[in-house]
């Protein structure tokens, strides 16, 4: 039988796989179960080898999500098993009551590297200025895995700027859980979140789909990049030893999975989404 555990295992979540041949060996394994002693855990695993009734041991470490200017604590996206990853919030913001306050552009002192192995970043690159996005895009690339990758949305530039033409600047654009978003809050920021004191929520900078894609290659990133339905971009940065498959498998089921339609080319929400938009490849 297979039995697993998760501990802590110098600071670092664990999960702990045993191979059992019968129940007798449960308590034996139970010692160990949430020790946070890495010498301890150390010595009861070589008694636990030493076992007959342990046929084998394996870990796996739970994997590593960074929320990147994460706002107030929502939970993680759908596609985040909370039994798989573990989230870490980061802002700008101490209200926002994340786990660690600083800017995205420069996380050395907070974050190591090579820690992360995935990225969450929505709507947040956009606030910063113009100089530090391609500070922040190499410190994902810092501090993901080899195996790591990153998603990021932000407003779409050029599908914004085809809207003002048509329609009023004021015009609503869609509904936000902070409110209406105008057209106006789309290019500068949600006005009456800046009204409210909350300054780091201005736009200083904008994107295209070509602008993002160039930029995330210069930080070593292979970029993927979709025009979103909702006046947004989606990319998806791999880092080298990143697994596409792996990736599109974990997002299947959302709009994400469009940046991956060549490996998911029967889902009909890639199908449609992908017959509308296309997705930029760039690599550095």
């Amino acid at each position: 039988m297979l039995l697993e555990f998760a501990m802590v295992l110098a600071g670092a979540p664990v999960t702990v796989a045993y191979d059992l041949q019968n129940k007798a060996a449960l308590d034996a394994v139970g010692a160990v179960s949430i020790v946070d002693d890495a010498a301890h855990i150390a010595a009861r695993l070589d008694e636990l080898n030493a076992d007959p009734e342990v046929m084998s041991i394996s870990f796996s470490r739970a994997k590593k999500l960074l929320n990147a200017g994460s706002g107030p604590a929502m939970g993680m996206h759908p596609a985040f098993d909370p039994s798989v990853w573990t989230e870490v919030r980061i802002d700008i913001d101490p209200r926002a009551a994340p786990d660690l306050v600083g800017t995205i552009s420069d996380m050395h002192s907070v974050v190591e590297d090579g820690s992360f192995d995935a990225i969450w970043c929505s709507h947040c690159i956009e606030h910063l200025y113009d100089h530090e996005v391609l500070q922040a895009l190499r410190e994902f690339n810092r501090i993901l895995s080899d195996a790591g990758f990153a998603i990021v949305s932000c407003p779409n530039l050029e599908a914004v700027a085809k809207l003002v033409v048509s329609e009023d600047i004021e015009s609503v654009a869609y509904l936000s859980p902070s409110g209406p978003v105008r057209l106006l809050d789309m290019i500068f920021g949600h006005s009456p979140s800046i009204e409210a004191g909350r300054v780091h929520m201005a736009h200083r900078t904008g994107f295209t789909a070509d602008r993002l894609g160039r930029l995330a290659a210069k930080a070593g990133f292979e970029a993927r990049v979709l025009e979103g339905e909702h006046y947004d971009l989606w990319a998806a940065l791999m880092m080298p030893k990143s697994d596409p498959a792996a990736v599109a498998s974990l997002f299947e089921d959302t709009n994400i999975a469009a940046l991956f339609s060549e490996r998911l080319p029967s889902l009909p929400a890639v199908q449609e989404a992908t017959r509308r938009k296309r997705v930029r490849i760039l690599r550095t």
